[in-house]
């Protein structure tokens, strides 16, 4: 058995991005097209931020979470159970940076789009240094960056392969 104290915990945020709807009735939030399950064990950071109601439509908040499977555990939902939601200003289009990260789906080279759960990504005029070396295709884990999103679709600047971390339920972790 071992014991001890963490002295520092560092995270991967799931997404950072505007607040497009808030249901407090489902106590769920639309974070670029992205379901955030919140529950009584969510924290909530950032200036003036208590809980659901302190947030509002266009705040910009980083997201902290599980991704939940369906009942096979075969696939991710379209939802993200959120352990940490820290609101870090407001979302100004073409202004304010975003990012996503997630299994690229439903890629389309010719329409250079492809999809992360339900949202919609062009990488139309993505500069070829802004983009992987070997090309993109479904299945690939990506952080996708950039200033433009509108209407369900992010256009985006940059996107980057990353490794995805996962641990099976109940998963001791050192």
């Amino acid at each position: 058995v071992c014991t001890g104290q963490a002295t520092r915990i560092r995270f991967r945020n799931n997404i950072e991005g505007p607040i497009t709807a808030i249901n407090q009735l489902t106590n769920t939030i639309r974070v670029m097209e992205q379901d955030i399950q919140v529950d009584d064990a969510t924290i909530f950071s950032g200036t003036g931020v208590t809980d659901l109601t302190s947030l509002q439509v266009n705040d910009l908040v980083s997201i902290s979470g599980l991704e939940e499977r369906d009942q096979d555990r075969t696939r991710a939902l379209d939802r993200i159970h959120a352990r940490l939601i820290d609101k870090t200003g407001t979302f100004t289009n073409n202004t304010t940076p975003i990012q996503i990260k997630g299994s690229v789906e439903q890629f389309n080279a010719a329409a250079q789009t492809f999809k992360l759960g339900q949202l919609t990504v062009s990488f139309a005029g993505v500069a070829p240094a802004n983009l992987p070396s070997g090309g993109l295709s479904d299945g690939q884990y990506v952080e996708v960056s950039g200033t433009n999103f509108a209407s369900g679709l992010f256009t985006c600047d940059r996107i980057q392969l990353r490794d995805r971390i996962s641990y099976p339920d109940a998963s001791r972790v050192e």
